[in-house]
């Protein structure tokens, strides 16, 4: 019988799936198990009668089960299947009967008719790698003159065809043995809330029926907000082994709904998102979803942040229909500087029409992206969106994060008392929510532009403010970080903002505020430069810093010193670093550094490839920062950054 569902066509006697008319690659598991689904639409399978259909002569764990079910939602779309909880899995889409049937002549005579278009080399690669090539060639292929070529081939290289065959099944079973017995990976669940709401044995019983997890419930008494707030440390803290993820959530009731705040937190980095659905089981299914996707997944734990967002361009092209994927996409692009992508994919999911929370959150993610490349008019538009979208929905820690934005967007109108109005606003919201963390890190912004705007008094208060805030709530020692970085830019004498940067670096490094370290480790580093004191400007060099930034440290303490082979070799150094690591920010200051130093009479072979460099990578915010020299080098008249 052969069902057509969406665009695709799957005849369940021959297993072939069409789209379009177009034969697919398709597996011989997962089209045993669509077979399943399609003939029984109506029937909740459980994981024993899938493993008795599809696997009935071999012992297999039930992680086959997930794996193949996320292959068909992968391919046919996240609402093809729906999971049952404590039950099963269903087939969800209309389904519609052909009233006629390919019979297998036919399906040989089209198969015949597409391979007199091939190349040799496709067509015998083709049958080469079929397990039973010689019984899928009809017997017309005999008189294609493309086939009767390589009939005649010497028996020599028959034996080394049939090696590689061998050899090629042998691998391929060893390759379904090891994933018949996968690895398990632990999953820590904060089961405490400070509101009491968290409803930890609905997402527990996912995990527990799913053998890709190892479930720990901490009992520590450690908060979701402890992840929310400080995912490295908690992490840490609550896990043994480096592949565990630890898992936070909390539930909002809004209008017409519920709202879900995750975050999952692996080894190098983590991954906040928001459900909105009608009903809190609809949003802790979608969030389950998710993580059964995220199993098999290295994005937690490859250190590069390259490397990451290459796996995470995977699970998107695979389930292009996620919208939380692709959040986490958006957000990633943007922090590592690819603002246009960003965009780009921001306003295609506008497109499709997203629920309010996602309306909202999208507006809230365009509106950090603008400012960022510094397009700062266009922003108001996404704040004003955003902030309409949160309020409707009474979700005010979001609006809070907004507010803050609509304070910076105002720091470019030179608006102080908007800026101030903004950021009152701000510290509000995030008291309503109680998210001490979010009000305290409002009042330090407030202190910093209130030095900015010389009123002193209201400086000192807001820090004031921000300090009682974080003793008052015990927050963790690494959010004094962000209190000494606002002191030292608060400093009225180089000594004392020295001092700030100094403490900043003794402290243990902290991901969460990483922008904060290595600006700090420039300070100190140029201060100590300028005073000619060059065992205190290496003692900058930590061991948590990157390659790239190390090598350029020693460039511009070589140069000080007057040693300009070895400058040059470090900074050429930096560049080839930072280029293999994907530092973009670190490969342009390198490239400058050497184009600077060479109009300085340095010997820099091939300038133009550093000069181009800068024309093809430099954002409009790198631009700013560093209009001084490239206005003074003459290198970027009528360029304009990406």
């Amino acid at each position: 019988m052969i069902f057509s569902f969406k665009h695709f066509q799957f005849d369940c006697e021959q297993q072939i799936l069409r789209k379009n008319g177009n034969t697919c690659t398709f597996n011989e598991k997962p089209a045993q198990l669509l077979t399943l689904f399609l003939r029984e639409p109506d029937k909740i399978h459980n994981k024993a009668d899938i493993l008795e259909y599809v696997w009935p002569d071999r012992v297999v764990t039930e992680q086959v089960v997930f794996q193949n079910i996320s292959y068909l939602r992968a391919l046919f779309g996240n609402d093809a299947i729906k999971t049952f909880v404590k039950k099963g899995y269903q087939w969800q889409l209309p389904l519609t009967t052909m009233a006629e049937e390919l019979s297998h002549d036919s399906l040989l005579t089209i198969e015949n008719d597409q391979s007199q278009h091939a190349t040799p080399d496709i067509t015998l690669a083709s049958e080469l790698m079929s397990e039973n090539a010689l019984d899928i060639i009809p017997e017309e292929t005999s008189r294609n003159p493309l086939v009767t070529r390589w009939s005649w081939v010497p028996n020599t290289s028959v034996l080394i065809i049939g090696l590689l065959l061998g050899a090629s099944l042998i691998y391929a079973l060893w390759l379904s043995t090891q994933t018949s017995v996968p690895k398990q990976r632990t999953l820590v669940t904060l089961a405490f809330d400070q509101k009491g709401t968290y409803p930890v044995n609905a997402i527990e019983n996912f995990i527990r029926k799913n053998q890709q997890f190892n479930l720990q419930v901490t009992s520590k008494g450690i908060t979701n907000q402890a992840l929310f707030d400080s995912p490295f440390l908690t992490w840490k803290a609550e896990t043994k082994t480096s592949d565990s993820l630890v898992l936070a959530t909390r539930f909002y009731d809004v209008k017409n709904g519920c709202v879900l705040r995750f975050h999952i937190q692996g080894m190098y980095r983590g991954w906040q998102g928001y459900v909105f659905s009608a009903t809190q089981h609809e949003t802790i299914e979608q969030l389950t979803q998710l993580i059964e996707l995220l199993a098999d997944s290295e994005y937690f734990s490859v250190k590069s942040e390259h490397l990451a967002l290459s796996k995470l361009n995977f699970l998107h092209n695979s389930v292009a229909e996620n919208s939380l994927i692709t959040f986490q996409l958006i957000k990633s692009n943007y922090e590592l500087g690819y603002l246009d992508r960003a965009t780009a994919l921001a306003d295609t999911l506008l497109e499709s029409m997203p629920n309010r929370l996602n309306l909202g959150l999208l507006h809230l993610l365009k509106s950090k992206i603008i400012l960022r490349n510094t397009n700062w008019k266009s922003a108001k538009s996404s704040i004003t969106e955003a902030l309409k979208a949160f309020n409707i929905l009474n979700l005010p820690h979001l609006e809070s994060l907004t507010r803050i934005d609509e304070a910076w967007y105002e720091v470019h109108n030179n608006n102080y008392p908007q800026i101030r109005k903004s950021l009152n606003f701000a510290i509000s919201k995030a008291r309503i929510a109680e998210e001490p963390l979010q009000e305290m890190l409002a009042h330090l912004i407030q202190s910093s532009l209130a030095s900015k705007d010389n009123q002193p008094v209201l400086m000192r208060n807001e820090l004031e403010s921000a300090r009682q805030l974080f003793e008052m709530h015990q927050l963790a020692d690494e959010h004094q970080i962000p209190m000494l970085y606002t002191l030292a830019a608060a400093a009225e004498t180089a000594e004392e903002k020295l001092s700030y940067y100094l403490t900043i670096l003794e402290r243990p490094f902290s991901p969460l505020y990483s922008q904060r370290f290595y600006y700090s480790a420039e300070k100190v580093r140029n201060s100590y430069i300028e005073k000619k004191l060059w065992e205190k400007a290496t003692s900058s060099i930590k061991l948590w810093q990157r390659r790239s930034f190390v090598s350029l440290t020693k460039s511009r303490i070589a140069f000080a010193k007057q040693d300009k082979v070895s400058g040059i070799q470090a900074a050429i150094q930096a560049f080839r670093h930072a280029q293999i690591d994907y530092e973009l920010q670190d490969a342009l200051n390198a490239a400058l550094f050497l184009l600077e130093h060479k109009e300085q009479g340095a010997d820099v072979m091939n300038p133009s490839k550093y000069i181009d460099y800068i024309k093809q990578n430099a954002n409009h915010r790198w631009l700013r920062d560093n209009k001084s020299v490239l206005d003074k080098l003459s290198l970027l008249k009528g360029v304009t950054a990406f």
